[in-house]
């Protein structure tokens, strides 16, 4: 998969995107910067999403028509599981770096020694 950089195509997505919610009568959501477009098998795809995820997908058609997709490329969804997994694993390590940090602070405290500047700015 190939990020393409495209604001023009991204902006006829999120317009499109909320024209379709409107015009079924849902509320708001909004894309976040995050979303992109990208290059996979040679079709080219809008993926606006959020905090929350992927909250649609478009192909970009030949003729530059956006059409809406219900199932969505295999390596767009193992894209996005990728990352969710990656962040859990980094938020793990930075909770376990966390107790470390405070169990050391409690032994220095237990000494009766000075706590280092750089174990407080953690």
């Amino acid at each position: 998969m190939k990020m393409i950089d495209d604001p023009e195509i991204l902006d006829r997505a999120i317009s499109a995107f909320y024209h379709t919610r409107k015009k079924n009568g849902l509320h708001d959501v909004q894309p976040a910067n995050s979303s992109y477009v990208a290059e996979v098998d040679n079709k080219q795809y809008v993926v606006l999403e959020n905090v929350n995820g992927i909250l649609a997908v478009y192909r970009i058609k030949n003729d530059g028509y956006l059409k809406r997709l219900k199932r969505w490329p295999e390596e767009i969804r193992l894209l996005k599981t990728t990352i969710e997994e990656s962040c859990q694993n980094l938020i793990k390590k930075f909770e376990r770096l966390i107790e470390e940090r405070d169990d050391l602070i409690e032994q220095y405290k237990k000494d009766g020694k000075e706590i280092p500047e750089g174990l407080k700015l953690l």
